[in-house]
């Protein structure tokens, strides 16, 4: 970065000194993203799960590193400054009155993205359009270009919290599958039910019911030790404070520190051929074969022994709902599931996605360690963790 004015006042103001952040994740897993977060040795500072996240201080580049190494997050947020304002004209004078040109290029695209609660100023598109208008008294920003920056505005009992969006796209969206099932697993859930399971790389791991393949490919990369954003593009990279050489060698680094494996540990399979050759081709591109294989085969008809003589990690996120001929049948299929798991999968840690628990009552006392209420396509469903 050249030594101008405006170059020694982002140095000063916005890479130098520590700044807020809230790191935004689904609920329930505001803890997890915070042990997360810790086991990254990060210099963060007064870091703590909060209602919707986990907030922390830090300097700029920490946020960097939490968006590329974070599994559980949704999106991070830098706080930008705080007020209160009762009418239009006070928020507007307030808003252009932060250094917009130190966060914002030029002729950039702004989304202004509103909420607001018992504040006498309520109405979400007139808010924006007052905030979009303060920011463009200090830099041109415009709706042609191919920059896309989101500023999240947040008023409650009057008091305003204006938050530059540092992530772009949702950090689930890792870059590496460009092809879905018919219902998904998110990745920050799946990262999150391997952490909560304890899955080490140096065990196998089956996803018999793998689908797109979300529980393989994010635990391949968890075991090649690739960050989390590796394929990806951030909003920050657009910002006057980013450096890309330093960025490049924060990459590097990582990149010397990744695994190779001597053979597969991770084991895909699923009775839908396509989806197994659509996942087979996403792992080759990635450059995950030698750590993950695929195979087409039902779960029902597959014995756990011929893959590995040593027990592991099984990861199931079966199909229920609209996704069976019949919904009905919803209660009857799980069981069938877990006693497919008490018979074949004996000293086996399970991942479950269910929709319902009362299918569990068939497995004996202690086989399950924890259940969490999770989102999961739009439904409220439970996240089972135990060991047959």
């Amino acid at each position: 970065m050249k030594s101008t004015p405006m170059h020694k006042r982002i140095k000063r103001h916005i890479i130098g000194p520590d700044h807020d952040f809230f790191i935004a994740t689904s609920p329930s897993l505001n803890q997890v993203c915070h042990e997360e977060l810790l086991s990254y040795s990060l210099p963060v500072k007064d870091s703590e799960p909060v209602p919707g996240g986990v907030s922390f201080k830090g300097r700029l580049s920490d946020c960097f590193c939490a968006n590329l190494f974070l599994r559980t997050a949704n999106r991070i947020l830098m706080r930008i400054d705080e007020f209160k304002a009762t009418n239009f004209t006070g928020l507007e004078e307030k808003t252009a009155r932060i250094p917009w040109e130190l966060y914002l290029q030029e002729n950039s695209r702004v989304r202004v993205i509103v909420s607001a609660q018992k504040s006498r100023l309520y109405h979400k598109d007139a808010i924006a359009q007052r905030v979009l208008s303060a920011i463009h008294t200090r830099v041109p920003v415009s709706t042609e270009s191919l920059l896309d920056q989101m500023v999240f505005v947040r008023g409650f009992e009057d008091r305003f919290t204006l938050s530059l969006d540092s992530s772009g796209d949702l950090l689930y969206k890792r870059g590496v599958k460009q092809h879905g099932g018919k219902a998904p697993l998110r990745e920050t859930l799946a990262a999150a039910a391997l952490r909560l399971a304890g899955y080490a790389p140096e065990k196998p791991l089956l996803d018999p019911m793998c689908g797109s393949g979300t529980f393989s490919l994010e635990a391949a990369m968890m075991a090649k030790g690739i960050p989390a954003g590796w394929f990806r593009r951030f909003a920050f990279m657009d910002w006057p404070a980013f450096k890309n050489e330093s960025w490049e060698y924060l990459k590097k680094q990582e990149e010397k520190r990744f695994r190779v494996f001597d053979h597969p540990l991770i084991f895909a399979s699923d009775q839908d051929e396509n989806a197994c050759k659509t996942l087979e081709k996403t792992i080759a591109d990635k450059h995950l074969s030698d750590v993950a294989r695929v195979d087409c085969m039902d779960f029902f008809a597959l014995d756990p022994s011929r893959i590995s003589h040593e027990p592991g990690l099984v990861a199931l996120n079966p199909p229920y709902g609209l996704r069976l001929k019949n919904p009905n049948e919803n209660k009857l299929f799980c069981e069938k599931i877990l006693r497919q798991l008490l018979r074949d999968y004996q000293n086996w840690s399970f991942i479950l996605v269910l929709p319902e628990k009362n299918a569990l009552k068939i497995l004996p006392p202690g086989v399950i360690h924890r259940v969490l209420p999770v989102f999961h396509g739009g439904l409220s469903v439970f996240l089972i963790i135990g060991k047959i």
